[in-house]
């Protein structure tokens, strides 16, 4: 896992620098405004998941260096990918609910379905049966980069981790999360860790630790690509 060594205003500053940009240039180039892009150096604002993917595609660098993370600055070009087969053996999954994957926004119900609908192909359920998984829609960006806004993720079904510090599907009460969990053997709390370094973790103490269980870890990310 990527560790940030850096903050989003100063990788802005250096990489505009490094560029010989101007920030009126950059907010003509990105669609950022140029007042937003000053409070983002000045670090008065932080940058969240749409603007960072602006900045960092008009300045051509990677978006996990522009938050901060020791990355490489480098965008990586996109490869040639060859036809896909097509998966003739799928299975279909009604998407489970949104999970929220931050705080900005109120989780839901684990049975709260909807009406979309994802094909899994069969090979990537490692032999084991279709009901050992559930599909999730993820809501907000306190995952990103690795899990973004919007992603559906294949979920195997699990009431316990392979060790702390894992990402994990957790109830809350009857609401769900995202988060990677750490905990310590014999000891009763959760600390929920976002991945986005923007949001801070939460530590789930005392009574409130009955209120909480693991039913998931995430094995499968689709993802839709915009052209």
């Amino acid at each position: 896992m990527a560790t940030k060594t850096g903050e989003f205003s100063e990788r802005l500053k250096a990489i505009l620098d490094l560029r010989g940009m101007t920030q009126s240039e950059l907010a003509q180039v990105s669609g950022v405004s140029k007042s937003s892009i000053s409070r983002y150096i000045s670090g008065a604002w932080k940058g969240k998941q749409d603007t960072v993917y602006s900045l960092a595609h008009a300045l051509n660098v990677s978006e996990a260096w522009l938050m901060g993370y020791d990355v490489p600055m480098e965008r990586r070009p996109l490869p040639d990918l060859p036809s896909p087969a097509i998966a003739q053996n799928v299975v279909t999954f009604r998407v489970n609910t949104d999970i929220a994957a931050g705080y900005d926004q109120p989780a839901q119900p684990l049975d709260d379905w909807e009406g979309a609908e994802v094909e899994i192909p069969v090979s990537l359920l490692r032999g084991r049966p279709v009901e050992d998984y559930f599909v999730i829609r993820i809501c907000g960006n306190s995952m990103y980069p690795q899990y973004q806004n919007g992603d559906y993720v294949l979920v195997l079904r699990t009431d316990t981790l392979d060790h702390s510090g894992q990402v994990a599907v957790m109830l809350h009460g009857e609401e769900g999360t995202i988060k990677k969990v750490e905990y310590k053997e014999g000891e009763a709390w959760y600390k929920l860790i976002p991945i986005n370094p923007q949001y801070e973790p939460k530590l789930i103490v005392g009574p409130e630790v009955n209120t909480c269980r693991i039913i998931g870890i995430p094995k499968l990310i689709v993802r839709e690509i915009e052209e």
